[in-house]
């Protein structure tokens, strides 16, 4: 059972701050200087700015994989030790999430865009907005609209500032979705940056500092590095840092006291070798797919090998996203109802 420490005033309910809140702080606090540290190295180190770019995004997708391979151990869905039906639901509602994300990619890549831009700003303006309520004892909901959009904003906003960096990447599946996207993308582009400007001066006039600076060094990362680069930087060194270490912060606890985060089942050694166990699985999937693209380049449906290999693994993401959420609200009614025998998963 967790410890608890610096009773928190100015909220509702006078919410006790629990242990955990310090490690998730120090993990926000590496994760800012990681990602600044990268964007100054991508400024002063001219090598970057050549083949290595994509280097950069393959290094941080490797990185942020474990975090998102231990989803079937997650609330409510999950279980630890793993039953099998729970496993069977989680992977029906995989396949399922996965199959209808693929078709979109593959018949209407101009919604697919759009579809792939909503699902990105939420999970990681959600991701973090939880976070930070969870290290302030704050946990009563997922963040509100602005919240979200700040913290999760930056992804369209670098894509607006670097359009033909977004054309050179999107040129495998969709050749033309660039160009036809490209003055929406400017026009949301602006207003989430005037999102996450409105939200960090927010922060600053209520002297939270982190808040602030957070939201304005993801500015600084959307507007000064390529999409390659700020990917690999973000997904890496912020969001799988921040949410890993959030994961082994739940890891273990019991969730047995009024106040008392909820907590998973799996205690954090095992958290750990499952992300080992991830990381080698999901990593080798990846390998797979993109060994199976080069070996038939001709086109299936209308689609070359590479085509395929780059709407799988785009349309991957969505299954993670939704069972992501669930986990994060089923955390929030945690908080507000008390503690329950199946918090635990």
């Amino acid at each position: 059972m967790s410890t608890h420490s610096a009773v928190l005033v100015g909220s509702p309910a006078a919410v006790r701050r629990p242990s955990g809140a310090r490690a998730l702080q120090r993990a926000s606090a590496a994760s800012m200087i990681m990602v600044a540290a990268g964007i100054v190295l991508w400024a002063v180190v001219p090598g970057l700015r050549g083949r290595d770019v994509a280097a950069v995004g393959i290094i941080g997708l490797l990185i942020g994989i474990p975090h998102g391979a231990v989803d079937h151990v997650l609330p409510p869905g999950g279980s630890w030790p793993v039953r099998l039906g729970a496993v069977s639901r989680l992977i029906g509602l995989y396949w399922l999430a996965f199959a209808a994300m693929l078709a979109i990619v593959l018949a209407l890549p101009v919604v697919a865009y759009w579809a792939i831009i909503v699902l990105a700003v939420f999970h990681w303006g959600v991701g973090d907005a939880v976070l930070r309520r969870e290290r302030r004892g704050e946990a009563t909901g997922i963040g509100g609209p602005v919240e979200i959009l700040a913290y999760g904003g930056f992804i369209v906003v670098n894509a607006a500032v670097w359009p033909d960096n977004v054309r050179a990447v999107l040129a495998a599946v969709a050749p033309g979705v660039a160009d036809e996207a490209r003055l929406p993308t400017l026009v949301v582009g602006c207003l989430l940056a005037a999102a996450m400007v409105a939200f960090s001066a927010r922060m600053l006039l209520r002297r939270r500092w982190l808040e602030a600076g957070e939201v304005a060094l993801l500015l600084v990362l959307a507007i000064l590095t390529p999409p390659i680069v700020a990917f690999g930087l973000y997904f890496g060194l912020w969001h799988a840092v921040r949410q890993t270490t959030r994961l082994f912060v739940h890891a273990g606890r019991t969730g047995s006291a009024p106040g008392d985060p909820p907590g998973l089942a799996i205690g954090p050694a095992d958290l750990l070798r499952m992300m080992v166990y991830g990381l080698v699985g999901v990593s080798a999937v990846v390998l797979v797919v993109l060994a199976l693209s080069g070996m038939y380049p001709d086109r299936v449906l209308h689609f070359r090998g590479d085509d395929w290999a780059m709407a799988a693994l785009t349309a991957a993401v969505a299954p993670h996203v939704v069972t992501v959420l669930r986990y994060d609200l089923w955390t929030v009614r945690s908080y507000r109802n008390g503690p329950h025998p199946e918090r635990t998963g």
